[in-house]
């Protein structure tokens, strides 16, 4: 089988704000991926940073629904207002209160320009003696420019690396499920080594070895290169940059790809 090929092909990797950046192109696609770290920063300081990120598609990890920590709103529509005509939000468990009421969601979500056609969602394997975060995978099936993407989101567990390799495992084989089609993977895969997506056959990253982009500001942790963006064969990676921002513990990871033609 094709293994996960870790390299930024010819792309030019870019620090976003330094230069002219790239300019976006008429058969690309924009995407980026962002932990938001709900409740962190103010909603407004966070939307403001992504009006001046022009990307047609966002996945987003740490988002909250109706919480405390976000006034009781949601994260994926208030950023989406004005910038995205659609925005899913998608419940990895229920935030509860001190006294055990649930006061909200936490999960993830997807912010796009292009039409939203279908959703959907499988939860990841855990170790429940462990009592670990829950972790779930997204699809949304996406109309742009006359193409249809899968477009997969996912937040997967720093607590136990055996458990992330499982998770990766299971990851690898619902993609390939829709082998042969336009597919984007965005999140944060909590990896130690950048070595643990060869799990994922068929694609290539965005964030590699030989090209690392650190997004994680955290000193707790092996890597800085959590955040990545994975891509099928059909697609080419035009280039990629890190978007810095102080309203997360995470910075923004963008990058824009050509649409190839797809195998017959």
């Amino acid at each position: 089988m094709k293994r996960i090929r870790l390299f930024a092909a010819a792309a030019l990797i870019l620090l976003c704000g330094a230069g002219t950046g790239f300019k976006p192109q008429k058969d690309t696609i924009r995407v980026a991926t962002w932990n938001v770290d709900s409740g962190s920063a103010d909603l407004s300081d966070q939307k403001e940073f992504l009006s001046g990120i022009d990307a047609d598609i966002i996945g987003l990890q740490e988002a909250e629904e109706k919480t405390d920590r976000v006034n009781g709103v949601s994260v994926c529509d208030t950023l989406a207002e004005g910038l995205f005509r659609y925005a899913e939000f998608f419940e990895s468990f229920p935030w509860m209160d001190a006294n055990g009421l649930q006061k909200g969601s936490y999960g993830l979500g997807v912010l796009s320009k292009g039409v939203l056609l279908q959703d959907e969602v499988w939860t990841l394997p855990s170790d429940e003696e462990q009592d670990l975060e829950p972790r779930i995978l997204t699809m949304n099936k996406v109309s742009y420019q006359g193409k249809f993407l899968y477009f997969y989101n996912l937040h997967l567990s720093y607590e136990d690396d055996q458990v992330r390799a499982e998770q990766l495992e299971a990851v690898n084989e619902i993609l390939a499920e829709n082998s042969g089609e336009y597919q984007i993977v965005t999140g944060d895969f909590n990896i130690r080594d950048l070595a643990e997506l060869d799990a994922l056959e068929g694609f290539q990253a965005v964030n590699t070895e030989e090209a690392p982009l650190e997004t994680y500001h955290g000193d707790d942790w092996d890597s800085k290169c959590l955040d990545n963006i994975l891509y099928s064969g059909n697609l080419e990676l035009v280039e990629a940059e890190v978007c810095p921002t102080d309203t997360s513990d995470h910075d923004l990871l963008l990058a824009e790809f050509r649409f190839l033609k797809k195998a017959e």
